[in-house]
């Protein structure tokens, strides 16, 4: 029997948030859903995930500081992070958030698929 593995999407573009969460679900991913970095760390004290796709550009609290803010956390500290962003620094951003992955956008859904997969194993 396989052990499901829940995923946080934290991204405040509707759209985008709702066809991650579609797609990882379609390939049998349980999700959860936040629009800002506060809503994220609530969500991590009430349920065990297994990787947060994180933007980094969103409203009330950014990504950038709920990253450090997970990696911070003794009780997600090793909790697989997977940045999103447009932004054209984003490699080294990931390097210094200490994120464990990191994703151009607009990326394929290939690619989403299979970072999420490596991280959950």
């Amino acid at each position: 029997m396989l052990k499901t593995k829940f995923i946080l999407i934290v991204d405040d573009d509707t759209s985008i948030l709702n066809m991650i969460k579609e797609m990882l679900e379609d390939e049998g991913y349980l999700t959860t859903t936040a629009s800002n970095g506060v809503e994220a760390l609530s969500l991590l004290c009430q349920r065990n995930h297994h990787v947060v796709l994180l933007d980094l550009m969103m409203p009330v609290m950014d990504g950038h500081t709920c990253c450090r803010m997970i990696k911070a956390r003794a009780e997600t500290r090793n909790l697989p992070i997977i940045l999103m962003s447009a932004d054209g620094d984003l490699k080294r951003k990931a390097a210094e958030l200490c994120a464990d992955s990191y994703l151009h956008k607009p990326f394929g859904m290939a690619e989403l698929l299979e970072l999420v997969a490596h991280h959950v194993r």
